[in-house]
């Protein structure tokens, strides 16, 4: 190798026939003469070059024209360079051609430069700190170089330190050349990213800000299974994977994760059945469910499978013992840390990890009898004050229940206005009904002019009789109870008088709505603490032994109903 800084005479360098490499500096003077003169025709074996200081230096048909068995050419981040049409025509044999800085990266020049390189036999190309940040509208640099390269002899593609921000927007990219192999894009500052894989084999966006993006969406843009062997997504500030991030690549087996924040397994690799090797290394992982190790077990059965899992802050307490007892039988290969850290900060070796489970066994033994201990005691409280706060409030839900489920059946409520279907509605049980249908009908409907709701005769048939009593109440300004002993013993009347109860207390902001009509006389210990209340507010009359008296109770009721 020969290391030049200034431009000599090719006849200088014409004796050193055993040359393969070189590498040159390119003065400014020197830019638009004859840089690789005919000297270097006689470098037989040269086949690398080195250009380190130049200044828009232009690669046309004849610069190196002398040079034809060079393969690989390398241009510094202090040299500016530009293919001129036809300059294809000098990189005959190129197989490497290594890039840093381009005259100018606007579409035209990045069109001309990779259709020149097109015609060449280009099998690697980089792209190292060349693009800077910012580009125009619908320019995005990914999109000349694969549509120009497309039908090409390019393998591996190296876009990498560049300042590309958001210039790979979803589903605005084309397709990579049908014949590149492999795609290295780190240290770009992608935040999004997705293409058709097509036939590349290996694939690296290490140290870009993904995490993200990846979070919800997956690399691979086409639903075709893709021929990825390799996938690096090192640093890139991933916290969680979606789970179908590696779904439809069949044939992955190297996944790099490492440097990144991951604490769970939140992807699916069970269907990699090539998959040698998953690093997820240098990330914040404590331990591994029993979903990721189950699914780490599988792979371990058809294939040698290795996990990488150092650097990471495994613990050994009573919560990862699953993961421990895991690490002592698993068939998976492992590499872990040389220590763990014990639940009170203290450090110790994981070789050998049988001491520690069997000591761990012995301390979660008695944890665990207590937290069984502690959690029966908690559902049994619980449980406790759940039934008492149903019982507490029966009668509500059961009025709310009803309630809505008269709404189901299409029942229209009555408003608030003070208009209503009914004036009251008679609750009593059948030992009273020719006292209902005899009397009060007599009395309050055909001579008092109120509008009665009598359950014989106004509820609608086919219909569920707890439905037809909450429509009832609450259609109805007033419930009128006919009390007897036989009230008490019947579960319908008992349960109209609650609904009732309820309707007063939920639809009609707390106005009493009940009325009692005692027809026999009854002690306050027979009775509800509930019905003692109405009692107490005067809302209750007992049905007289004589005819005046019989007069002033139809006056009174109908005074109560109208109120």
């Amino acid at each position: 190798m020969a290391a030049v800084s200034f431009i000599f005479s090719d006849k200088t360098i014409s004796h050193l026939k055993s040359l393969e490499k070189l590498e040159i500096d390119v003065p400014a003077i020197y830019q638009k003469r004859d840089i690789f003169g005919e000297g270097y025709k006689y470098l037989i074996h040269l086949s690398s070059l080195n250009v380190g200081t130049c200044n828009d230096l232009l690669i046309n048909a004849q610069i190196f024209e002398y040079m034809p068995l060079l393969t690989r050419i390398s241009f510094d981040e202090k040299c500016k360079i530009h293919i001129t049409p036809g300059g294809h025509q000098s990189l005959k044999n190129i197989r490497e051609f290594y890039v840093h800085r381009l005259v100018d990266t606007l579409l035209p020049y990045l069109n001309n430069f990779t259709n020149e390189l097109k015609l060449t036999p280009v099998e690697t190309l980089s792209f190292q700190n060349t693009f800077a940040e910012g580009f125009e509208d619908r320019y995005y640099p990914w999109n000349p170089i694969s549509r120009n390269l497309q039908n090409s002899s390019l393998k591996y593609l190296l876009m990498t330190e560049n300042k590309l921000g958001e210039s790979f927007p979803v589903s605005k990219l084309d397709p990579p050349p049908s014949s590149l192999q492999a795609l290295n894009l780190s240290s770009n500052k992608l935040e999004k990213f997705a293409l058709d894989l097509a036939n590349i084999r290996n694939l690296s966006l290490q140290n870009n800000y993904l995490g993200e993006f990846l979070s919800t969406h997956s690399y691979k843009m086409s639903k075709e299974s893709s021929s990825l062997e390799y996938i690096d997504l090192s640093a890139n500030s991933i916290e969680m994977l979606t789970f179908i991030l590696f779904k439809g690549q069949p044939h992955l087996k190297y996944i790099n994760l490492s440097h990144n924040k991951l604490q769970k397994v939140t992807f699916d690799v069970s269907r990699l059945k090539s998959l040698r090797y998953l690093d997820i290394s240098t990330n914040n992982f404590t331990t591994l469910d029993a979903k990721a190790m189950a699914m780490f077990d599988g792979l371990s059965k058809s294939t040698f499978f290795t996990l990488n899992l150092q650097n990471n802050a495994l613990q050994c307490t009573c919560n990862t013992l699953p993961f421990l007892k895991w690490i002592s039988k698993t068939k998976v290969d492992l590499l872990l840390n040389e220590k763990c850290n014990l639940e009170n900060g203290t450090v110790v070796s994981f070789n050998p990890i049988d001491p520690i489970i069997q000591q761990l066994q012995k301390k979660c033994s008695t944890y665990t009898y207590l937290i069984i201990a502690l959690s029966v005691g908690l559902v049994v409280i619980l449980t406790i004050l759940l039934l008492a706060l149903l019982y507490k409030y029966r009668w509500k839900l059961r009025y709310m229940f009803y309630l809505a489920k008269s709404k189901h059946y299409s029942y229209k409520a009555s408003t608030d206005d003070g208009e209503y279907t009914y004036d009251a509605f008679i609750s009593y049980c059948d030992d009273d009904r020719a006292f209902v249908l005899k009397d009060c009908i007599a009395n309050l409907e055909t001579e008092g002019n109120a509008k009665l709701c009598v359950h014989q005769r106004d509820f609608i048939p086919g219909q569920e009789i707890t439905v037809n009593i909450t429509n009832a109440i609450h259609e109805s300004r007033k419930t009128v109870c006919i009390i007897t002993r036989k009230f008490f013993e019947s579960y319908y009347c008992m349960f109209e008088f609650n609904m009732a109860r309820m309707e007063n207390i939920y639809s009609r902001d707390g106005r009493n709505i009940i009325f009692l009509v005692f027809l026999e006389q009854i002690q306050p210990k027979e009775m509800p603490l509930t019905m003692l209340e109405l009692i107490e507010k005067q809302s209750y009359i007992e049905y007289p032994n004589d005819e005046e008296g019989n007069i002033v109770f139809w006056e009174k009721i109908k005074e109560a109903i109208h109120s």
